[in-house]
């Protein structure tokens, strides 16, 4: 069994990760800039989280029998 690409956590956490960091980046908040390094720790203590509670492979989210 398989779910939807777009049900995943991991994905989501993934993405929303990614864009913080290219729109710090991209407007050199100095408070974001500043914390770089606690909040690339954190992104990976949450992915090793979020893999551990995965049990369900991704696909498009059709049931094959």
């Amino acid at each position: 069994m398989t779910k939807a690409w777009y049900e995943s956590k991991t994905l989501w956490f993934n993405v929303f990760a990614l864009l913080a960091v290219i729109i710090g980046s991209l407007t050199q908040w100095p408070e974001l800039v500043a914390i770089y390094p606690q909040l690339t720790a954190a992104f990976s203590i949450v992915n090793m989280i979020l893999r551990f509670m995965t049990y369900e492979a991704l696909g498009d989210g059709s049931t094959k029998s």
